[in-house]
């Protein structure tokens, strides 16, 4: 009955989470992505162009599939980062409660043949000890912070580095849609094919100066 419990329970947290995360994804990171990584992309070409090349490049492949395994993906980290987090931080604390409970134990019930000279002396290692542990702990939890901030910051950036792919993939197709009309059936094919050959950046910078001048051409508004 309990197994039965804990697996009903471990079902509806992963469906709680992946609801959760779809909301944050929605209404949060997408905003969030659409507002400042382009500021980002500009501040990655100065630092590595390389790894700019590649979004666009992944851009030109993206399919709408991979949006529902972005959600699942976005879910399952969060989940796993949460039972992570949760089970590392109980078992520090258990086991720092256990060490100083056995401590108290021993102050309050010390060996009948300990003379007094000896309690004082257990009562000042033990003060001790209590120093270092309590400096042992702010140490660690502070290392805890920064690797929860760290990890929180890299997922962060991960989802929004697919999001903004999915976006400009999803744009650029859009767009070349829209001028379809106003071209041949063989330009329409050569548009299509740069898109799904975009190697880096200048490419994608190129096939959209071609269809910005189709639309000046013929009047007609593209998707920002």
């Amino acid at each position: 009955m309990k197994k039965t419990s804990k697996f009903t329970k471990d079902i509806l947290t992963g469906i709680i989470t992946g609801i959760v995360s779809t909301l944050i994804i929605s209404w949060f990171i997408t905003p969030l992505t659409n507002l400042i990584f382009p500021k980002v992309i500009v501040f990655l070409e100065n630092i590595s162009m390389p790894f700019v090349d590649y979004l666009y490049r992944c851009a030109a492949t993206y399919t709408i599939e991979r949006t529902g395994l972005l959600n699942l993906t976005f879910s399952s980290t969060c989940t796993l980062f949460c039972i992570f987090s949760s089970t590392f931080l109980f078992s520090s604390i258990k086991s720092e409660t256990q060490d100083k409970l056995d401590k108290v134990n021993n102050l309050l019930d010390p060996p009948k043949e300990m003379s007094s000279n000896q309690r004082l002396q257990s009562l000042k290692e033990d003060k001790r000890y209590f120093q270092k542990t309590l400096k042992l702990y702010k140490k660690l939890s502070t290392a805890y912070l920064v690797s929860i901030l760290l990890t929180c910051i890299m997922i962060l950036f991960s989802e929004m580095a697919q999001i903004y792919e999915a976006s400009i993939s999803t744009v650029t197709r859009t767009n070349i849609e829209i001028v379809s009309p106003y071209i041949s059936d063989q330009e329409y094919k050569q548009l299509k094919s740069d898109f799904f050959l975009i190697k880096t950046k200048d490419d994608y910078d190129n096939l959209q100066k071609e269809l910005e001048i189709i639309s000046e051409n013929n009047q007609v508004d593209l998707k920002e």
